[in-house]
């Protein structure tokens, strides 16, 4: 489904991918881990063309679109829900979503929309009970959650998610990674960056290991929980 091919991206001078390669399969779950500053968001921000790469390419279905506009890029099927939520914090749980189907007004029928909104709210019902509440009142966990429902709403085959536990509670990223789960169980491809990489790898089929903007090491979800070198140098024993 996406293909990640040597691409080389920098800020300014600064080389931070160095020919990284990727590839995420159809229905599988896809996990990027390393230590901080390994290039995993910008990995993330190459593939939807928020930050274009010098060198390489990405193939989606088959075709390039690392030179296409990032609305593009999500109208292909491709969604990104961005590190920090980065929510409309002035606007409602509902106008949040909303925004998230944007491009698909024009096309599809309003029963459809709805469908998914239904959908979002049988995921997160938390959101249902919240939706006339700005975003901005919301707990982290809620205004995660309110990002993961916003990103569904473009309809992606390909959902991105860049660090979806940070800075919440055990309880509430348990409660993200089953909807993760049951998202994936019903048909979702996920590319997922993840600090927390126990709970990110037990749910991958696959994972990659990056280091100062290379791929150091890739194997499937299972493999790298064991790899002793994943343990040592990333996470420590504790994994």
């Amino acid at each position: 489904m996406l293909k990640v091919k040597n691409i080389e991206t920098y800020y300014g001078n600064v080389k931070v991918l160095d020919k990284v390669s990727v590839e995420v399969k159809e229905n599988e779950v896809v996990t990027i881990i390393g230590a901080n500053g390994a290039g995993k968001t910008t990995l993330l921000k190459s593939i939807m063309n928020l930050v274009s790469p010098r060198e390489g390419e990405v193939l989606f279905l088959d075709e390039k679109i690392n030179k296409i506009e990032t609305e593009k890029i999500v109208s292909r099927g491709i969604s990104l829900v961005p590190e920090g939520r980065q929510v409309f914090p002035s606007l409602t749980v509902f106008e949040n979503i909303q925004l998230g189907a944007f491009l698909r007004y024009r096309k599809s029928k309003p029963d459809e929309i709805k469908k998914d909104f239904d959908f979002i709210y049988n995921l997160f019902p938390v959101l249902k009970e919240r939706t006339n509440q700005q975003a901005g009142t919301l707990s982290g966990g809620e205004q995660q959650m309110l990002a993961i429902g916003r990103g569904l709403m473009s309809k992606p085959k390909l959902l991105l998610l860049d660090e979806p536990s940070m800075g919440l509670a055990p309880g509430l990223i348990k409660e993200i990674f089953i909807a993760l789960r049951r998202l994936h169980q019903e048909g979702l491809t996920i590319l997922l960056v993840e600090q927390d990489a126990n709970i990110a790898l037990s749910l991958a089929d696959r994972g990659y290991v990056l280091q100062t903007g290379k791929v150091v090491l890739t194997d499937s979800g299972e493999n790298l929980i064991k790899n002793k070198l994943v343990k040592e140098i990333y996470f420590g024993k504790s994994i």
